[in-house]
């Protein structure tokens, strides 16, 4: 008994595939790109939301503002992925709180800013280059 089908071979289809091919490497680099301002942006947000401390007294050793000069990045860690830090040794205690204080979440905050900008950044990059 012989089987029933069909077979469709499109006439253009290796035009097809280069334009493809194209577009993929267009919008991986457009994602790149806006993927890295968006951390650069999360980067001075967190700064900016760092508190400092009181200026100190005429002659002291202290150094307010250690830990908003602490950010740094962003630093590429792999496709599409960019971090930005805070080296100071108590940045950690100051973004999540302790027993004894609530915390300012300065890097928290700023990633819930930027969700939003990055999503529709992206969006847009796809719709222009798709």
């Amino acid at each position: 008994m012989a089987g029933l089908g069909f077979s469709i071979t499109p006439v253009n289809l290796p035009q097809f595939q280069g334009n493809l091919a194209s577009k993929s490497v267009k919008l991986s680099k457009a994602i790149d790109m806006v993927t890295k301002k968006t951390a650069t942006f999360i980067r001075a947000e967190a700064a900016r939301n760092t508190p400092t401390g009181k200026a100190p007294p005429e002659g002291s050793s202290k150094n307010p503002g250690n830990l908003k000069r602490g950010w740094s990045g962003p630093k590429q860690t792999g496709k599409w992925e960019y971090e930005v830090e805070n080296a100071v040794e108590y940045a950690l205690y100051v973004e999540n709180g302790t027993w004894k204080m609530a915390g300012r979440h300065m890097l928290a905050s700023a990633v819930h800013r930027a969700e939003p900008m990055h999503k529709a950044a992206i969006m847009a990059a796809i719709k222009v280059i798709l």
